[in-house]
């Protein structure tokens, strides 16, 4: 029996996992690894759906399809299993994934050439599905088994009882260890591990507790570390944990010690990207901080997602401690992390100009800080309660099925748009290129709000001769579509024209801001953005650093450090130390590439002035 698994990652150079298990399963079945073939294909959305079913049918026509499905896949895979059916009207096509799981009789009803939808955990469940498939080839004898919705021979559509959670992780075979992954990880590749599954939080606009369950259950230690050695031998760069709260338990700091072993061992990994707990400390920040002292570059985020009491009251996050955000402010600083921030726009309770008051908020605490529109994610509580809660939904981008929450008693329609586009500034200032560090909060205490900096953007952007502001004005026209591509168009202007796309903000700040402010404080506001420029990451190749003095008539590293609030002046001499190898650096990962090289600022005014003295 030939088994094809699909599973499109999200962002390129990702290695996803989900259909990689589901390999690994029926590898170590005594019935099964002995009477079934099953190939991968971790291909990106990107590839033609042609090539996807050419390499699907290269050894014959498959006999089942499997396909894990989250919302930026969902097109692509139904696009791909239409065609296999076509081509062989016998395939037995099982859709599973958090997108798709407890939704099956409105899927199956709208998808023909769907057989099956998994809910919820899927490899014991799909294990279960190939025996019987196998022994019988009857649709209708996958009817019933707990866990799989199906549609009959006759067209009807039949649930099967809620399957219970697994248990015991254990008892899942690692796709790592067991050789499924091995023709796919290279280098420059971001693997993905888990080493636990469960949230014990309820967010209403989250689908993690819902989808894959409350109780927190735990991969063996011993495997999780084998799989990080496993990762390191073969030189992988870039780890991502997927666990929803990693730090959480008191494991996770053996967990930390042990990449750090492994990199002192082998230089791998160079990256570690997770979902630090919510419920943040001393001891989860100072985890990120070993990583990072240790040459792993981790960062620390603070998931606030809105500091409006009643959105938070109604995402069930009013009580969490990362609501409190001077006190781990403070904590990130004393370990020398900084963080970056979370926030949702357009959360129900929540208005435009409280989602402002949000962002000015957390705002000051980060160096980079994310915005993502609030999509109505199945196997939530606001998708639940959507008519309760006044929800309006419209669907935008041709290539995921996310709906976007357009409307509520407190956003217009309009509104929502003004607020996507306050997102694609904020991608392009602080998200993809993390140029705002310093600049924003000085012009905080100069009288302009962190928010207006970016907020400006975009209407200077539309109306702007410059080359480079013409590249992003398209995306302020159809927002909805657009917002995610902006982020992959930074990346390419500051490919294209380091130099250029810094100097677009230059001409935007100063014909904005600088132009309206007494002299001596325009003065200052150009010496904290120059300082950004002096550490925006410049595309050097190689391996090491690119080392210069610098003489400055402003402290602005004292700003940064959070010591004062506007730069002093005071004539001082900086190291400055930017990192090789971006040039080099693979483009699919450029956004985790651009966070890791950032100049180094040492202020070396005290040594150059012992050396003078000598002199």
């Amino acid at each position: 029996m030939k088994v094809a698994l699909v599973e499109p990652p999200g962002q390129r150079g990702y290695v996803p996992i989900a259909v990689a298990y589901l390999a690994a399963i029926v590898q170590a079945d005594p019935e099964l690894s002995t009477h079934v073939q099953h190939r991968l294909h971790l291909g990106h959305m990107s590839e033609s759906v042609d090539d996807v079913v050419s390499a699907i049918f290269v050894d014959g026509a498959p006999d089942v399809l499997g396909l894990s499905c989250q919302g930026w896949s969902l097109a692509h895979a139904d696009a791909i299993a239409a065609r296999v059916a076509e081509k062989n009207p016998d395939v037995l096509v099982i859709y599973g994934g958090n997108h798709v799981s407890n939704g099956g009789i409105a899927l199956l009803r709208e998808r023909p050439f769907v057989d099956v939808v998994a809910d919820g955990e899927g490899e014991f469940l799909f294990r279960e599905l190939l025996r019987s498939w196998r022994r019988t080839g009857r649709v209708d004898d996958l009817a019933g088994i707990p866990g799989a919705t199906v549609r009959k021979e006759d067209g009807t559509v039949v649930q099967g009882a809620e399957r219970p959670r697994a248990t015991d992780l254990s008892q899942i075979p690692s796709p790592y260890l067991n050789g499924s992954l091995d023709a796919l990880l290279r280098q420059d590749c971001t693997a993905l591990l888990e080493t636990n599954r469960g949230c014990p939080y309820s967010c209403s606009f989250c689908y993690w507790g819902e989808a894959i369950g409350a109780r927190v259950q735990h991969f063996p230690t011993e495997r999780v570390k084998a799989e990080m050695r496993y990762l390191a031998e073969r030189q992988v760069d870039s780890w991502y944990i997927c666990d929803a709260n990693f730090g959480m338990f008191d494991r996770d700091r053996e967990l930390v010690d042990y990449m750090v072993e492994l990199r002192a061992e082998f230089g791998f990994p160079r990256t570690m990207h997770t979902n630090w707990a919510k419920n943040a400390n001393e001891r989860v920040v100072s985890l990120c901080a070993k990583l990072n002292n240790a040459g792993i570059h981790s960062t620390y985020t603070l998931a606030l997602q809105s500091a409006t009491p009643e959105a938070l009251r109604l995402a069930h996050r009013k009580n969490m401690k990362i609501n409190r955000i001077e006190e781990l402010a403070a904590i990130c600083r004393r370990h020398g992390v900084v963080p970056r921030g979370e926030l949702i726009w357009g959360l129900p309770g929540e208005s435009y100009a409280e989602f402002l008051e949000s962002f000015e908020v957390l705002a000051p605490h980060t160096d980079a800080l994310s915005v993502y529109p609030h999509y109505l994610l199945p196997n939530t509580e606001f998708s639940r309660r959507k008519q309760e809660y006044g929800l309006v939904t419209e669907k935008a981008e041709v290539d995921t099925d996310y709906a976007y929450c357009v409307e509520h008693p407190l956003m217009s329609r309009s509104e929502f748009l003004d607020g996507m586009r306050f997102i694609i500034s904020n991608n392009i200032l602080r998200v993809a290129s993390g140029f705002y560090r310093v600049y924003p909060r000085v012009m905080k205490e100069l009288g302009v709000s962190l928010a207006s900096t970016t907020e400006a953007l975009g209407g200077w952007i539309r109306h702007s001769p410059d080359a480079t502001a013409k590249r992003f004005a398209r995306f302020y026209r159809i927002p909805m579509a657009t917002h995610r591509l902006s982020l992959g168009e930074v990346w390419a202007a500051i490919r294209d024209d380091r130099d250029g796309f810094v100097d677009m903000l230059r001409q935007y700040t100063e014909e904005t801001f600088h132009v309206s402010l007494p002299a001596d404080q325009a003065a200052v506001a150009r010496v904290a953005f120059e300082f950004d420029a002096l550490t925006f990451p410049v595309l050097l190749s190689g391996s090491g650093f690119h080392e210069e003095l610098v003489d400055v008539e402003y402290d602005v590293v004292s700003v940064r450090l959070g010591k004062t609030l506007v730069p002093e002046r005071s004539p001082r001499t900086y190291r400055v130390r930017w990192p090789r190898g971006l040039r080099d650096y693979p483009d699919g990962k450029w956004y985790f590439g651009l966070l890791s090289y950032a100049a180094e600022v040492v202020d070396v005014t005290a040594d150059r002035s012992v050396a003078r003295d000598a002199r």
